[in-house]
């Protein structure tokens, strides 16, 4: 039988101890005042516990959205600990949380889970399943007994049609025939369109509309024969791969936006970014503060409140006032009365008003430890020859390289010290194989060895945006700093806040260049390097005067005007107040 012991009512402490005594944690948490702390404790303890201990906590979170978020690997570690139906609810989650790695692993998963993935990603399965090795084989007679899989499985086997066309087909199945799906998936048009009017159909039109986006950024005469509808889907589907050019190209097309808007935050969150914003009305601005219930789509409100005209402000305010009283709403509401200081507002917005101050200025110890990442394919090797050039015989600066990884110390004024840490990447696209992957990841682990258990107070990424993940583990409570210079960067504000609640963070909104990242990583160390602080408003003007004509610089955020970063802080702020 299990005891609760002693337990902290503060938010703090007991998020501390999810992470290094989760069951303990747990039976604590019911003392927390509000829900969203006691979800809090609940998630970091069950992502952070043994499998063993994850197996007894499972009953209380098999049905929280981000239950299978911790991966299909550790899912099937946990379900070998657990009963076999909460076990395969479990794995059925983890699967469907990224379909595309789980069907790979198709020998670990129970039929129904399979099935399951199968349907989630058919365009995947016919790929594996449609070849001509064993695995293919193995794959093809797993599903072959599964009734609601018939019609893939026949696809599958069809190498009359080339297997591209066999992986599009298999996403319009079973909504039209065999022979319909093949003839749309050889049309752009015609499948995307069948798409959008699929349900459930958000990743394949992302499949679709990131690599299309991509190689039109300089093609933008073939939006022409693109309906309104479809390039809204466009724009907020491949939205990762939109740059500014595009985006206005298709806005401007679209002349407005239709009448069926999905994804409408992130498509107002680009008109902000790229200038579009005043063309859009206010009620329908208005219709993005309706529905907020996660982390991102309050950011995402937030960035229009930021941004509206002030004759729209008023309609934003009717529209968070009808809502229901939340924490994601007492924020925006805080938020928007710093625009429109109305009597209405200051009810709600008046318990979150004080944990929005955005960080007007960072301060930094005498010593200063900063790593930097660099990943192994050509943008990261890129980046990292701009760094070595800007070091390497620069006054002030020490650069020793060691094959594996660099050691660079800068001397300031009053003893002031950086030290940086940095792997040298390997270009993988010259002669890639597993040695050299297993080479690279070494590397990083050199680094990790070498600082021991001095963490780092900056955190750099530089490189692709695909790597982020893999540098996102490596933060800690003590990072006073993240720059994240690859693109759109400011889409993981989350992620980097929820593991570092103090860091401050330099983001790209756009394109990252090692144009921009460089100079601006170097005067920010020159200034570490003067004074014990940065005061952001003077720092960032001076740098946009020294910018100017770099266009790629508007892309890059700095901390003081980090809508996401603000409002996440002060989320966190407010749960452990």
């Amino acid at each position: 039988m299990l005891f609760a012991p002693e337990c902290s009512v503060q938010f703090a402490e007991l998020r501390r101890q999810a992470a290094e005594q989760p069951l303990a944690a747990v039976l604590c948490a019911d003392v927390l005042p509000k829900v969203a702390q006691r979800e809090e404790v609940l998630r970091i303890a069950f992502t952070s516990a043994s499998s063993e201990i994850a197996a007894r906590l499972l009953d209380r979170v098999i049905d929280k959205p981000w239950v299978g978020s911790a991966g299909l690997h550790r899912a099937l570690e946990i379900a070998e600990k657990t009963e076999p139906a909460a076990g395969v609810r479990l794995l059925r989650a983890a699967a469907l949380h990224n379909p595309s790695v789980a069907i790979r692993q198709f020998p670990s998963l129970p039929a129904e889970v399979l099935e399951a993935v199968a349907l989630a990603n058919p365009g995947e399965t016919v790929a594996i399943a449609g070849g001509n090795s064993p695995t293919a084989a193995r794959l093809l007679e797993k599903l072959e007994d599964r009734p609601a899989l018939q019609a893939l499985t026949h696809l599958a086997r069809n190498a009359s049609v080339d297997l591209s066309t066999r992986q599009r087909a298999a996403v319009l199945l079973p909504a039209l025939p065999e022979e319909q799906a093949i003839r749309f998936a050889r049309n752009d048009q015609l499948y995307f369109a069948q798409l959008a009017r699929m349900p459930d159909s958000d990743p394949h039109l992302e499949a679709f509309a990131l690599p299309y986006m991509r190689d039109l950024r300089q093609q933008h005469s073939a939006l022409a024969s693109w309906k309104p509808q479809e390039l809204y889907l466009l724009l907020v589907y491949g939205r990762a791969e939109v740059d500014e050019g595009l985006f206005r190209a298709a806005f401007d097309r679209m002349q407005k936006p239709p009448p069926n808007r999905p994804r409408l935050r992130a498509f107002l969150s680009d008109a902000v970014a790229y200038g579009r914003l005043e063309k859009l009305p206010g009620a329908l601005l208005a219709q993005a503060m309706r529905g907020i219930d996660t982390l991102e789509e309050m950011i995402l409100a937030a960035e229009v409140i930021d941004n509206a005209a002030k004759p729209q402000l008023s309609l934003l305010a009717d529209a968070i006032l009808k809502a229901p009283d939340t924490p994601f709403y007492g924020l925006l509401a805080a938020r928007l009365r710093l625009r429109l200081p109305v009597a209405a507002l200051a009810s709600r917005a008046a318990p979150y008003q004080r944990f929005l101050d955005p960080p007007a200025f960072m301060a930094m110890g005498a010593v200063s430890l900063h790593r930097y990442f660099f990943y192994d394919d050509d943008d990261g090797v890129l980046s990292f020859e701009a760094f070595r050039r800007s070091y390497q015989n620069a006054a002030g600066w020490t650069f020793r390289d060691h094959r594996d990884y660099v050691h660079v110390t800068g001397k300031g004024a009053n003893g002031r010290t950086i030290e940086i840490y940095a792997n040298v990447p390997i270009d993988l696209a010259i002669g890639a194989n597993r040695l050299r992957a297993e080479e690279s990841a070494a590397r990083q682990q050199t680094v990790t060895r070498l600082l021991g258990t001095r963490q780092p107070n900056v955190i750099v990424h530089r490189g692709h945006a695909f790597h982020l993940d893999k540098t996102l583990r490596y933060l800690t409570p003590q990072a006073r700093l993240v720059f994240l210079g690859s693109c759109r960067g400011m889409g993981s504000v989350d992620e980097v806040i929820h593991s570092s609640n103090s860091a401050q963070m330099i983001a790209t909104r756009g394109t990252g260049s090692h144009t921009v990242n460089d100079p601006l990583l170097k005067a920010l160390n020159e200034q570490l390097l003067r004074s014990s602080s940065v005061q952001w408003p003077q720092f960032w003007r001076a740098q946009k005067a020294r910018f100017h004509g770099n266009k790629l610089f508007n892309d890059y955020i700095p901390p003081d005007q980090n809508t996401a970063a603000i409002l996440l802080k002060a989320y966190y702020a407010y749960l452990t107040d």
